[in-house]
């Protein structure tokens, strides 16, 4: 009987065996390695990606941030001239209601026997302050002021008789021999009621400038020595 003794193929099959799992083992971590170095570059290649994006978006949140300066500025420097243009056109509306209401007491104005000494505009507010012959001239004068269509209210304030000491009063004395004449010394105050298309805007006044109000503006004066 012939005996084969098998042992050394066993062996040699063990280390076989032994060989290919190294070698697998090996292969797996190289195939792993390069796996992961791929990985790496693609997620370098994105970060620095984002990164430049990033950068991109910085630059351009600067330059909106300065066309939105801009902006602002050129919206404020529009607002102001808006508002200087509307002070403009509230003092010119101003001046063209003084120059109306003037106008009409021109022309109404009993000619020779009335004289204006002052006109004193504030606000909605004007006063009278003049002489007159007599009491009716007064009263007619009045009378002619009511229909105008921007007085509201016309009032006598007082009147009281008073020497008159205007130069063609000083003339005549120096003729008859110094005396004085005496006149009704009037004031009358009228209360000014501006329409609503002619008011002065409401809009936002430029820093150091005063709003105007009334017909005119505040504290008009008008002083007048001759007769009107």
């Amino acid at each position: 009987m012939i005996r084969i003794n098998l042992l050394p193929v066993r062996e040699w099959r063990k280390k076989e065996a032994l060989r290919q799992l190294i070698s697998i083992f090996f292969l797996s971590f190289l195939l792993m390695l390069v796996a992961c170095l791929a990985v790496g570059i693609t997620l370098q290649a994105r970060v620095s990606a984002a990164r430049e994006a990033h950068a991109k978006l910085e630059d351009r949140k600067k330059q909106l941030d300065y066309v939105e300066k801009t902006i602002k500025d050129l919206e404020a420097k529009a607002k102001d001239i808006d508002n200087k243009f509307a002070t403009i056109e509230d003092l010119q509306r101003g001046r063209t209601l003084s120059l109306e209401i003037l106008d009409y007491i021109s022309s109404v104005i009993p000619g020779e026997r009335m004289w204006i000494s002052k006109l004193d505009l504030k606000e909605n507010r004007l006063t009278m302050t003049g002489f007159a012959l007599d009491n009716h001239t007064v009263a007619f004068f009045m009378s002619r002021l009511e229909p105008f269509k921007l007085f509201k209210a016309v009032t006598l304030t007082s009147i009281a008789k008073k020497p008159y000491e205007g130069q063609e009063n000083k003339n005549k004395g120096q003729k008859q021999g110094g005396d004085v004449q005496e006149l009704m010394n009037f004031e009358i105050a009228v209360e000014i009621e501006v329409p609503k298309e002619l008011q002065p805007s409401r809009k936002a006044t430029p820093p150091g400038s005063k709003p105007v109000s009334g017909a005119a503006g505040s504290g008009t004066k008008t002083e007048q020595g001759k007769r009107i």
